[in-house]
């Protein structure tokens, strides 16, 4: 009797011991703060940097989204079911190599639809477009104490941006009320037309004394480059559509929301 009650009370001393020790040694693991300057733009991410709301709303309105979890090489694959639009919002935790950017490319070329959402975006997804280059910058950082919750703090300065063209892009929507950190987009053109003078020969050989003389070229200045590679006239369209980027969006500052095409 003695020595069942020796090993109970020996039983009871070492769970105690046990919990003891167990709760000595833990320490509770507090979930950082979303932060502006190094934003969580994931889907599970329910705070103010994250996607999670844009995704419930997507799903819950009837859209089949999903989160993507294979590598890029997946869309180019011919077994399962591939995305006809490709989001990538923010700078992915997964870092974008060059084999993934070149896949995601090939993918866009075959008819895909690839949406970024970003300030700084991967310049290797941002390919040219005929003559056509797109890029985006910060024009203001957001300080290390700024609240990404607050929406004053994220909005102070700025004022809704109007539609600038009534698309698809634009259905229903009447203004968007940008942040102060949202990135500017820049389109440009490597398009240069010939308009520089050239001697004209026949000038030269009547100048007086010998010397030489020089007069506008007749040449006409360059004509701008062909459209996806069609030479068109006047008065006629290409149905393939032009390569130059076409703005949706766009304030004082420039281009909010920009879409232009690769490939098919």
């Amino acid at each position: 009797m003695r020595q069942r009650l020796f090993i109970i009370i020996t039983l009871v001393v070492v769970v105690v011991v046990l919990v003891a020790l167990n709760a000595a040694s833990y320490v509770k693991v507090e979930q950082a703060a979303d932060s502006e300057g190094t934003p969580d733009r994931s889907t599970f991410n329910s705070g103010a940097t994250g996607t999670r709301a844009l995704y419930d709303f997507l799903h819950e309105s009837g859209y089949p989204v999903a989160r993507w979890r294979d590598a890029s090489s997946a869309l180019l694959s011919s077994n399962g079911v591939k995305p006809a639009t490709l989001v990538i919002v923010g700078p992915p935790l997964v870092w974008v190599t060059q084999s993934d950017t070149e896949e995601i490319l090939r993918w866009v070329e075959s008819g895909g639809r690839l949406v970024i959402i970003d300030r700084d975006p991967d310049r290797g997804l941002l390919p040219k477009s005929g003559e056509w280059t797109v890029r985006s910058h910060s024009t203001q950082l957001p300080w290390s104490d700024l609240d990404p919750a607050n929406f004053e703090q994220m909005t102070s300065g700025v004022t809704p941006v109007h539609v600038s063209q009534p698309t698809t892009f634009a259905v229903d929507v009447k203004d968007v009320m940008p942040s102060r950190f949202a990135g500017v987009i820049s389109v440009d053109s490597t398009w240069k037309s010939n308009t520089n003078p050239k001697p004209n020969k026949k000038s030269e050989e009547h100048a007086p004394g010998g010397g030489e003389s020089y007069s506008e070229s007749s040449e006409s200045p360059t004509p701008p480059p062909p459209v996806n590679g069609y030479d068109l006239k006047p008065g006629e369209f290409s149905i393939t559509g032009s390569p130059a980027p076409v703005v949706y969006l766009a304030d004082d500052r420039g281009a909010l929301l920009v879409d232009y095409p690769h490939g098919k």
